[in-house]
C-alpha cells in the first residue's frame, strides 16, 4: 500500500507496462464483486496506465485514453473514478461535455 500522502508512481515511460513493484505497492480496490487475489494485479495495471496518460494534465476522452492504453473504455472510467479516492491520489478529474454524450477528461492534484 502506498504512504496516503503520496499519489501513485506512474512507473515506466510506456503507458502499457506497470512494474509489478508498483502495483504491489498500491492500496486495495474496493466493491462487491473485487476479489483481491483475481482483480488487484490487473486494476492495479490499469490504474498506473490510465494515470501515465493521465498525467500530462492534458483533456483526453475515454476513445483517447483507450487507444494508448489498450484497456476498455468502461475500464477507464472505473479507474478514473478510482484517481478522485484519497488512497489512489486523491485526485481531481474534471470532466466536460465536448459533443452528444461525449466527455473528456483531465487530471490534476487538488493541492496544485
Amino acid at each position: 500500500m502506498l504512504d496516503d500522502s503520496q499519489p501513485p508512481a506512474w512507473g515506466t515511460p510506456s503507458p502499457l507496462s506497470a512494474p509489478r513493484s508498483a502495483v504491489s505497492r498500491l492500496a486495495e480496490f474496493d466493491g462487491k464483486t473485487y476479489v483481491s487475489v483475481l482483480d488487484h494485479e490487473r486494476l492495479g495495471e490499469q490504474l498506473l496506465r490510465v494515470g501515465h496518460v493521465m498525467a500530462d494534465g492534458q483533456w483526453h476522452t475515454l476513445r483517447e485514453i483507450a487507444s494508448r492504453t489498450k484497456d476498455p473504455e468502461a475500464s477507464i472510467s472505473a479507474r478514473l473514478r478510482d484517481l478522485r479516492k484519497h488512497k489512489f491520489g486523491g485526485y481531481t478529474v474534471e470532466h466536460e461535455r465536448v459533443g452528444q454524450g461525449l466527455w473528456r477528461y483531465q487530471l490534476r492534484r487538488e493541492d496544485t
